[in-house]
């Protein structure tokens, strides 16, 4: 944990993003979020991030990470997995990110639809990515998962 409680990205590494851990947070007047302390080095050291739409909420990448995502969905179209129009419209709704000195960017409105936010926030460490939740849908998603039944899931894919 963090000097102010907050758990966050793996301190000391040298050039892989983790980010881990959650925090609470509310948009401010303008729509502006403050990324918690412990993930900005990382965005900070990259020159930015991109924001894109992604399942129920919005992730949000460094700008030295996002290439690979792209990559990666571009891999899927040459597969035959999805076709050229996902690359379009992924691409096309994705949104740089500047941070403030605050350490603060605005969640354009079409983002923030898209997922549903409100004015209560949850942000996720999720690996390479954060994820950008309306705090009542996110709690929804882990109300119905007791910490037996993540026990569970976890046994049951042996990841230990």
């Amino acid at each position: 944990m963090g000097r102010n409680g907050e758990q966050g990205s793996t301190p000391g590494r040298a050039d892989l993003l983790v980010f881990i851990g959650s925090h609470d947070r509310t948009l401010d007047d303008k729509g502006r979020l403050v990324l918690p302390t412990n993930y900005r080095r990382d965005f900070d050291v990259a020159g930015g991030g991109v924001l894109a739409p992604w399942d129920r909420c919005i992730a949000l990448w460094s700008r030295t990470e996002f290439p690979n995502v792209m990559a990666e969905v571009k891999a899927k179209v040459r597969h035959e997995d999805a076709d050229d129009d996902i690359v379009r419209l992924f691409q096309s709704r994705a949104a740089d990110v500047q941070l403030d000195a605050q350490g603060r960017f605005v969640l354009p409105e079409g983002h923030r639809h898209h997922a549903g936010i409100g004015r209560e926030i949850k942000v996720l460490g999720q690996g390479e990515r954060i994820e950008i939740w309306d705090l009542g849908r996110f709690e929804q998603l882990e109300g119905g998962k007791s910490p037996d039944d993540l026990s569970e899931e976890i046994r049951r894919l042996r990841i230990f």
